[in-house]
């Protein structure tokens, strides 16, 4: 063109609409083809040149030499964000392709997101438009993970079937997010939809309920809970708007919340009932939908939810609920509105010598010498090469008949206990459920070798299902069991001091330098081949323990044959000297 145009003297032209034509452009000094849109005068007229630069899709081999869009690979990689095309006919067909790749993509790559606009700072003002409405089962009774409880009462439960479908979305949320121009100040819209950063740091599909001067009250739609946090934290756009909400929305049918509010107290109780734990939940009330909330009977282990309520006085009953309340809950009004009587018949149930557990006091500890005796000694358990546990006194044999020795300590006859254990283990179908959990409680625990050892109660370690942190208290090891491997302690077993004495072993510490990559999880100063060594130098010997301090931990140093038994961890470099 420029060739041609250059070399072609000027002639007058009567220009009229829609005329082709070539214009020059002085800037960057070319002709380009155009169109005239406008005459404005006989030398002046208004144009428009081709769209440049051309939009066009650019193809490669990627790592495994297939042919992939360049494009939709810098946007996976968190290189580019997808833009929104223009209005014009072109951009139209090229949305058009945009939207037919996404539906073919997968959870787990990332797509181009239409509601993405363009990185310009003035075009990312995405439509105001929400997430679809959460999909019913196709059953009338199936099971939910509660994940949240509002406020207002709303329990939000995710279905146990969709918990796959979250974590992969979960997981390609994060990858097709990674990189954010700067947004300018943006007029947010009430129940907008839009992703939101946890305070995981993960990014989440949420939806806006309010504007609180410089924070926003979201709903994360796919958790089921609410929450504030700064407008910082909030991005107003779409992620995979195609897939539909996988939170549930319930309302306990058949009661009413005293008041007809619900409150504090009773969204307390309900948070810590229902948080995290798996129910079945049978819907009420069909419906075509979830945009209104689901009118439901929720059931944790075969119990009503709704009839926990209203024997705890949160709420009270609707009339035209009878029919469900006698079905789940027969003994609550017995065909009358006497609800409390019924219940307490039922706490007659409880007092059964079946639920009963016997009061016991906690388990005593063996006395320890004054500060400078010794005292033999036999590590029990380890759990970091400085902290063990020791049972006091040497090693017995089941002719022995003192049971005192030189160092003035006294200890309980070895052979009474372990007799009375073998004959208890013998006859364990006996042995009753234990039913109170409370901090010391001593037990019975059943070992993975199905035999049954003292214990004693540290903590609920989880509710659903339920685990209990026991702790056998002649060893020292500590163990997650369910209620089911616990069993009531007979009095006469808890006359005997624990065996198992917590100590701090002197003389050594963590070295001040390490190399070593497998560390104690738990106790990273210390390695897995500190405590391995320790493991191999007092497993099953009889030591002697020198006594430091009792205050504020017991303190001893252990002697294997006149010899300190961390000298081998500090020659190898496995231990520093700590004196």
């Amino acid at each position: 063109m420029k060739d041609v145009y250059s070399s072609l003297e000027q002639e007058v032209v009567e220009w009229k609409e829609t005329m082709d034509c070539a214009l020059l452009v002085f800037e960057h000094k070319e002709w380009r083809r155009g169109k005239v849109t406008k005459v404005i005068s006989d030398k002046s007229v208004e144009e428009t040149s081709s769209r440049w630069p051309l939009p066009v899709k650019l193809y490669a081999k990627d790592e495994i030499g297939q042919f992939v869009n360049i494009a939709q690979y810098l946007i996976k990689k968190g290189l580019a964000l997808p833009q929104k095309i223009s209005t014009a006919p072109d951009g139209r067909a090229v949305q058009t392709d945009l939207k037919q790749n996404d539906s073919q993509q997968s959870l787990g790559e990332a797509t181009e997101i239409v509601e993405y606009s363009a990185p310009n700072h003035e075009d990312f003002l995405p439509s105001k438009k929400m997430y679809k409405s959460p999909v019913l089962p196709n059953v009338n009774i199936f099971e939910v993970e509660v994940t949240g409880v509002g406020d207002d009462g709303i329990i939000y439960g995710v279905p146990v079937s969709l918990k796959k479908q979250f974590t992969m979305l979960t997981s390609a949320i994060q990858t097709s997010f990674k990189v954010l121009p700067f947004l300018k100040p943006y007029c947010y819209s009430k129940r907008e939809g839009c992703i939101v950063k946890g305070s995981d740091t993960l990014w989440y599909r949420g939806r806006i309920l309010e504007m609180i001067k410089g924070s926003v009250k979201v709903h994360y739609v796919d958790r089921g809970y609410t929450e504030t946090i700064p407008q910082c934290h909030v991005y107003p756009v779409l992620m995979y708007p195609d897939i539909p909400e996988l939170c549930l929305p319930f309302q306990l049918y058949g009661v009413t919340p005293v008041g007809n509010k619900w409150q504090e107290d009773a969204i307390d109780t309900l948070r810590e009932l229902l948080l995290q734990r798996n129910l079945e939940v049978e819907v009420m009330v069909p419906s075509e939908n979830c945009i209104q909330t689901l009118l439901v009977d929720l059931r944790f282990d075969g119990m009503s939810v709704s009839c926990f309520m209203i024997h705890h006085n949160h709420a009270v009953q609707n009339e035209k609920a009878s029919i469900m309340i006698k079905k789940f809950c027969p003994d609550l009004n017995n065909g009358e509105n006497v609800p409390e009587e019924s219940w307490d018949l039922m706490f007659e149930g409880l007092l059964s010598s079946h639920f009963e557990t016997v009061m016991l006091p906690e388990y005593d500890y063996p006395l320890l010498p004054l500060p400078g005796k010794v005292f033999p000694a036999t590590v029990k358990h380890l759990e970091t090469p400085n902290q063990v546990y020791i049972s006091v006194g040497p090693k017995r044999d089941v002719e022995s008949d003192s049971d005192t020795d030189d160092s003035g300590i006294s200890y309980e006859p070895e052979d009474d206990l372990e007799q009375a254990l073998r004959e208890l283990n013998q006859n364990a179908e006996a042995l009753s459920l234990l039913t109170d959990f409370r901090s010391e409680m001593p037990c019975l625990a059943e070992y993975s070798d199905g035999r049954w050892y003292r214990a004693k109660v540290l903590s609920l370690e989880k509710l659903h299902p339920l685990m209990i942190l026991v702790q056998h208290v002649d060893f020292g090891s500590t163990a997650s069991l369910p209620h089911t491997r616990l069993r009531q302690i007979p009095a006469h077993l808890v006359q005997y001091p624990a065996r198992a004495i917590k100590v701090k072993l002197a003389g050594f510490k963590p070295p001040a330098l390490m190399n070593e990559v497998d560390r104690l999880v738990y106790s990273p100063e210390w390695s897995m081949e500190a405590l391995w060594t320790m493991i191999d130098i007092v497993q099953g010997n009889q030591l002697t323990a020198f006594l430091v301090s009792l205050y504020p931990e017991v303190s001893v140093f252990l002697y294997e044959e006149g010899s300190l038994i961390h000298l081998p961890l500090v020659e190898k470099g496995l231990a520093d000297l700590d004196m």
